[in-house]
Parts: structure tokens; C-alpha cells; sequence
């Protein structure tokens, strides 16, 4: 019965090693650290207008057996050209603020005396070397065992915490200021939680290579359930990070570090506190490798993805073979690597602000992705009985509204005003 059950959890479980990292270890926790539960509605309500999104890219590959690379070609190399355009952001700003935050753990764990870039460009070569020799099959046992582990740890935390928390003379909120600076802090928040629209093509592209690793396709059951349990996962995290940001930090007045290796340390505090310092190696570890686990799944789903798209580009009649794309993929992941690198060499300037770049711009895309998506599963090539309908269509058309208007805020805010 568990092996049956660990068979049907995939492409999901990469999505949450995604999410727990950037999203959840760094933006919740900064969330609750500044603002108290303030923004818990925040957290629940963006999870829930992007879950049609990443539905789709997991339903689109179960039906059609195709990604939605392919659908997007079909719908018009515009389509195609957009995507890349937004996985390049993903791809060469995504990844640098991962290794920057595992960096900074690192560093601290260890008492590593390296500065931020050349740490860095140590996990950026390490994490490539470890996707182009070990591959998919590797790679997803490994992130499978961090996430879970990382994922109790952070459940039990979040209860002990709050189990010694005096209700009464805790202070568990304060009002966030609607101007320019906190409707951008806002909207970085909001851009990653649970993760980034464009991860939804990443859904489809790893469905796609765990029915290559199963030899069959995967089911649409097994896709749904996949992806639900992963999505409710990374939700209950969300708000487990943020209660443990404001009862650990906010409540006892703790300002966030501006630097990677002392925000580090707050994190890895925040965890000893609740268990005491017994647990401090067990907790930076673990810290750590789930960090880890959410850089090397961009790391792998970017030149994944990005490679499905330069084969649709060639414009060719014959599909790639698996050997074309793994050449591709491989040539890929050297290439982000290098552009990684750089970013944090020219435009690293304050840690903060580079998360908050990080996570801000993923908002720009975000409602086209979903909107390409929603065409995906009404297009002829998935059977009539699989396309979604009734309150699924309509959650999907409010959640790409509500993206827009998000979309046009960060704009404003950030251009205009």
C-alpha cells in the first residue's frame, strides 16, 4: 500500500521542493517576521487563484501525453516565445536567489569563510554536475526524502510553538501600510506563493518524464492526486512558516537580517528555539537540503523545459529523440548556471532587494501562463471527458483576472508611481 501510494507522487512533490524553498523557508517567513498573521489571507487566497494553473499543467500531460510546450506551439509561436521570455527570469534570477539563500546556510551552518559569490558558484556547479549525472530518476528520490523530512520537522515546529504561545500577552499582527513599499512587499510575496505560474509547464515537462521512468503514461487519477496532495501540502507549510515567523520573531520584536548568512542564522534559530539546541545540527541540515532541493528543482526544470522549447522553435516535422534533448538539456544547464553566476556578480547589492526582484517580477507573466494554460485543456487534442468544467473553468478565469490585476499593480508601483 505505501509503495503504491510513494508511486503516485511525482512531478507534485517536486513542486513543493520548489516551494518550500523560496516562497516558504524565505518570503512566509519574512511575511510573519514583519507583519505578524497579517497577511495569512494573502497567502491563502494567491495559493488559491494559481491552483487552476498548476492543475492544468498536470492534466494537459495525462490527457495528451504531450507537454504544454506543445500546446503553446499550437496556439501560436507567440505563445512559445512568451514562456521562454518569462522562464528566462526563473531561469537567471530564480536560481541565483535560491543559491544565494542556500549560500547563506551554508556559510552559517559550517562556518564557512567564503564570500557570497564564490559559495554560490560552488552549489551552482555542484547542483549541475549532480542533474547531468544523475538525472531524473536521482533526482526526484532525493528531493522525495528532503521535502517529507523538512515538511514534519516544520509541522511539529509550528505546533510546539504555538502550544507555548501566551495568547494573551502576544502581540500576533500589525497593519501593513498601503503605499508604494508595502504594496510591493506585498506583491513579492504574492509573486511565489506557492510558487511561480511558470512551474505549471515545469508540471507537465516532469509528468512527461516520470511516464518515460515508468515506462506508461501516468493516469489523469494519478496526475490529480499528485498534484492535489502536493498543493495542499505546500499551503499548510505556507502558513506554518508564517505562524513561526510571527510567534518566533515578530512577537519578540526580531527584525530580519539583511544579509544571506544572517538570515540564516534567524532561520535556524527560529527552530531551536522550539526544540533546543540539540536539534541545531539536525535542523541546519535539513535546512539546508530542502534549500537545496528547491534550487536543483529549478535548476532542472528550467533547461528541461527550455530545451522542449528550442526543439518546438526548429520549427521540425520529426519530434526530438530522447538523445537530442538530453544533449540540449545538458548544454542548458551549463548555460544557466553561467548566467546565474553573473547576476549575482553584477546586480547583487542587497539581499533583500534581490529576493524581492526575484520573486516581484514572476507576477509579470503570471497571467498570461495561466491564461495559455486555460486554452490548453480546451483545445481538441484532450479527450472531451478530461477537459475541465464547470467551477474549475470558472475558478481558472477568476484566478487569471485576479493575476492581471495583481500583474498591473506590480507595474504601477514599481514603473509608474
Amino acid at each position: 500500500m505505501f509503495q503504491a501510494f510513494r508511486e503516485r507522487l511525482g512531478p507534485g512533490l517536486l513542486f513543493a521542493a520548489m516551494a518550500v524553498g523560496l516562497s516558504h523557508l524565505v518570503q512566509s517567513t519574512r511575511a510573519g517576521a514583519n507583519y505578524g498573521m497579517t497577511l495569512w489571507w494573502l497567502v491563502l487566497f494567491v495559493s488559491i487563484i494559481k491552483y487552476p494553473a498548476f492543475r492544468y499543467g498536470s492534466m494537459y500531460a495525462a490527457a495528451t501525453g504531450q507537454t504544454l510546450i506543445d500546446s503553446y506551439e499550437r496556439q501560436g509561436r507567440y505563445a512559445v516565445m512568451a514562456y521562454a521570455l518569462a522562464l528566462s527570469v526563473d531561469a537567471f534570477v530564480g536560481v541565483p536567489a535560491m543559491a544565494l539563500v542556500t549560500a547563506g546556510l551554508c556559510k552559517f551552518v559550517f562556518s564557512i569563510a567564503l564570500g557570497d559569490q564564490g559559495m554560490v558558484a560552488l552549489l551552482l556547479c555542484g547542483g549541475a554536475l549532480l542533474l547531468i549525472s544523475g538525472q531524473y530518476r536521482l533526482f526526484e528520490s532525493v528531493a522525495k526524502v528532503l521535502v517529507v523530512a523538512f515538511s514534519i520537522f516544520t509541522v511539529i515546529a509550528a505546533a510546539i510553538a504555538l502550544s507555548r504561545l501566551d495568547f494573551a500577552a502576544a502581540t500576533l499582527s500589525a497593519p501593513i501600510t498601503y503605499d508604494r513599499a508595502g504594496l510591493l512587499f506585498i506583491i513579492a510575496v504574492a509573486g511565489v506563493m506557492p510558487s511561480s505560474v511558470t512551474a505549471s509547464v515545469f508540471q507537465s515537462v516532469w509528468m512527461s518524464a516520470k511516464s518515460e521512468t515508468l515506462g506508461r503514461p501516468v493516469t489523469p487519477r494519478d496526475a490529480a492526486f499528485d498534484i492535489n496532495f502536493a498543493y495542499i501540502v505546500t499551503i499548510f507549510l505556507a502558513m506554518c512558516f508564517l505562524g513561526m515567523g510571527t510567534i518566533l520573531m515578530f512577537n519578540q520584536g526580531i527584525e530580519v537580517a539583511s544579509g544571506a548568512t544572517g538570515f540564516a542564522a534567524q532561520l535556524v534559530a527560529m527552530f531551536t528555539q522550539v526544540f533546543g539546541n540539540w536539534a541545531n545540527i539536525i535542523i541546519s541540515i535539513s535546512a539546508i537540503a530542502v534549500i537545496s532541493s528547491s534550487m536543483l528543482t529549478l535548476l532542472d526544470g528550467c533547461p528541461r523545459t527550455g530545451a522542449r522549447i528550442v526543439t518546438t522553435l526548429r520549427n521540425r516535422t520529426a519530434a526530438a529523440t530522447p538523445t537530442e534533448l538530453n544533449r540540449l538539456y545538458i548544454f542548458l544547464v551549463v548555460i544557466q548556471v553561467i548566467g546565474s553566476f553573473a547576476m549575482i556578480l553584477l546586480f547583487l547589492k542587497s539581499f533583500k532587494a534581490f529576493i524581492d526582484l526575484a520573486t516581484s517580477i514572476a507576477f509579470i507573466a503570471a497571467p498570461l501562463i495561466a491564461y495559455l494554460n486555460h486554452r490548453a485543456m480546451a483545445a481538441k487534442e484532450v479527450p472531451v471527458e478530461q477537459r475541465p468544467t464547470g467551477l474549475l473553468r470558472m475558478w481558472s478565469v477568476f484566478g487569471i483576472v485576479s493575476l492581471a490585476m495583481f500583474a498591473i499593480a506590480y507595474i504601477w508601483f514599481s514603473v509608474i508611481a
